[in-house]
């Protein structure tokens, strides 16, 4: 597992430091994403993954690698499309709501505590699809 902030050069807006209370400082003496990617590609590789809002995460980290960095997952799919069509949401809903909505406890913003929202979120959903109601 990787429990870390990554640094960045790029500018971090207001809101997005308030939505996820980082600060330039919290990342100033991080990893660049190209210094641990090789890690990330082998704990990657073969699994299906499962990530809220993939497209958008998966474009994060292609942008932050290396040119030589691939995701060589078997599968990749978006849990907040998952969400919404399963709880019949008709606009992208965050990964709180749709907690929230299942009933099972979310993370508190960072990247391992909303992985095991994430977790929670699919079997709940997948519970759901299997007849199970968790409303």
């Amino acid at each position: 597992i990787i429990d870390t902030f990554i640094y960045t050069k790029r500018h971090i807006d207001d809101d997005a430091c308030y939505v996820h209370n980082i600060r330039k400082l919290d990342i100033a003496n991080m990893p660049k994403f190209s210094e641990i990617e090789d890690h990330i590609s082998r704990l990657l590789d073969g699994r299906q993954l499962y990530i809220f809002n993939a497209k958008f995460d998966v474009y994060k980290m292609q942008q932050s690698a290396s040119d030589d960095f691939k995701i060589k997952a078997s599968s990749i799919d978006c849990l907040m499309s998952l969400a919404s069509s399963k709880l019949s949401s008709y606009y992208r809903i965050s990964l709180a709501d749709a907690c929230d909505r299942v009933g099972v406890e979310c993370g508190g913003h960072r990247a391992a505590s909303d992985t095991l929202a994430s977790i929670r979120l699919y079997k709940a959903l997948t519970a759901k699809s299997e007849g199970i109601d968790l409303a």
